[in-house]
């Protein structure tokens, strides 16, 4: 039986994930501020570890990813740092699965 999981992604460069094979992608995206990957699998299925790179705007992609989706972070607010207010942030990550 095929069922929908949440994974958690931490913003780093390399991430790896211990899923059941014929894992597939379903979503990227954030729930609250935490970034997160949707998954389709069978949980009864043999599993193999697949690692996933978040690269930011801007940067260099990996020749040898396959992009999986992107996500957004930050309120857009601007803040009050030592008596100064900053521009907002956002971070967008774009998660691509290293083949």
């Amino acid at each position: 039986m095929r069922t929908i999981w949440k994974l958690k992604l931490e913003i780093v460069d390399i991430q790896e994930f211990v899923l059941p094979k014929g894992t597939a992608v379903l979503h990227i995206g954030v729930q609250g501020t935490q970034p997160c990957m949707w998954v389709e699998l069978d949980p009864e299925a043999e599993v193999e570890t697949r690692k996933f790179m978040t690269v930011g705007t801007g940067h260099e992609v990996p020749e040898n990813g396959t992009y999986r989706g992107s996500y957004c972070i930050g309120d857009g607010k601007r803040q009050l740092v030592q008596r100064q207010l900053v521009e907002p942030t956002f971070f967008v990550g774009h998660i691509y699965e290293l083949i």
